[in-house]
């Protein structure tokens, strides 16, 4: 019994930010960022890259590592063409950015995760339009005679 609280002492004085970073092979890869920019961003700003490149990863064959490190070698190849401290040498460039269309193009994406998304708000949209019948529209006064 003691041994149960002492594990649960110390997994609620453990550090889950810095476990999870330093367990995860896409955030030591991301590190890898040209532009020295990832490492010295803010955790959540650095967990929503590690999500995007989760989202991209399910809509290609391709593995979160293998997402990453293709995002990091295209920042590669813009500090290479641009130079160290053009926007196209920083990973995020490639992963929120206007690379995103080259990322996904290079890792064969289905369906953009981001077209994906807006495409289902615009289905709900449209499923709620369609809840009103037309009936309701009185189209001698040109107005919705349900109001």
């Amino acid at each position: 019994m003691s041994n149960s609280i002492g594990s649960l002492r110390f997994l609620g004085a453990m550090d889950w930010r810095e476990f999870v970073e330093t367990m995860s092979v896409v955030d030591q890869t991301l590190r890898k960022d040209p532009g020295d920019v990832y490492s010295k961003m803010d955790f959540s700003t650095r967990d929503r890259y590690r999500h995007i490149v989760e989202k991209i990863a399910r809509h290609s064959r391709f593995s979160e590592s293998e997402v990453a490190r293709k995002a990091i070698e295209l920042a590669h190849e813009g500090a290479d063409g641009n130079g160290g401290d053009d926007r196209a040498a920083h990973v995020g460039f490639y992963l929120i950015d206007k690379g995103l269309p080259q990322l996904e193009r290079a890792l064969e994406v289905r369906l953009s995760p981001f077209l994906l998304s807006s495409l289902k708000h615009i289905l709900h949209l449209a499923r709620l339009v369609s809840f009103f019948p037309s009936r309701h529209y009185d189209h001698n006064k040109d107005i919705c005679s349900a109001l």
